[in-house]
This record gives C-alpha cells, structure tokens and sequence, in this order.
C-alpha cells in the first residue's frame, strides 16, 4: 500500500488514528523537498 499525505492531514490525529494503524506501514518516508523552493534551512 502506497500512502502520499501532507503533513497537514497527518496533524488531525483522530482521523489518521481511525484510517490506519502503525503496523499497516513498513517505510515511511518524509520529504522536506518544499523548503528547496522556500530557501528554507
């Protein structure tokens, strides 16, 4: 299973809590690649 998010959605924990489970995912990856555009640090 193949999940793509942001880190919006992933900050209403109940909703996240009622969908999955952390044994439903064996990798997460996060990518920070939106401060490439922002020159964040």
């Amino acid at each position: 299973m193949i999940v793509v998010t942001t880190i919006q959605s992933l900050m209403v924990k109940q909703q996240i809590q009622n969908t999955f489970s952390p044994t439903d995912f064996d990798l997460i990856i996060s990518d920070e690649s939106h401060r490439l555009l922002g020159g964040g640090k």
